[in-house]
Parts: C-alpha cells; sequence; structure tokens
C-alpha cells in the first residue's frame, strides 16, 4: 500500500510556481532607484509681520449657575419701592 497521494507531483509543482512568484515580487522592488524624484517642494505659506499691541482677555460661556445654598427672599412688608433714600 502506498502512502504517496497521486497529486503530489502536481502539488510540488504549483508550490514551486508560487514560491517563484513570491521570489519575483519580492525581488521587483529592488531595481534601481535612481528614478525616484527627490522630497516635494516646501509648501507655501502667509506670512505677517509682527506687531506689539495690548490685548484683552476674556472667555464668554453660555451657561446656568446654582448656588451652594439656595434661600427663598420674600419681602416682610407689601408695596412698591418709589424711592430710595441717601445715607443714614
Amino acid at each position: 500500500m502506498s502512502l504517496a497521494s497521486p497529486f503530489a507531483p502536481t502539488v510540488r509543482a504549483a508550490h514551486t510556481l508560487l514560491g517563484l512568484i513570491v521570489i519575483a515580487a519580492l525581488s521587483a522592488g529592488c531595481g534601481n532607484s535612481s528614478k525616484a524624484s527627490g522630497p516635494p517642494p516646501p509648501p507655501t505659506v502667509k506670512v505677517e509681520s509682527v506687531v506689539e499691541k495690548d490685548v484683552p482677555i476674556y472667555g464668554e460661556w453660555v451657561g446656568t449657575t446654582v448656588g451652594y445654598v439656595t434661600a427663598q427672599i420674600s419681602a416682610r412688608v407689601s408695596g412698591y419701592l418709589v424711592s430710595q433714600g441717601k445715607g443714614g
């Protein structure tokens, strides 16, 4: 009884062919690199001159604030405030 497959020569030929294709593909990148161009030119940029001046520092945010202690404020008397006195 023979353990060899009837497809052994075909499989061996396929592996050999596959190996040759891989070697050819890998060696294709090892060609002459003299055709490669140099680095790309630097990008064009806009340049402004420096001006020294005072600039206000501020920030604007939208939000809601909540106090640490919440207290109800209500009037002790009824009516409207017509005028406010100055000094005491």
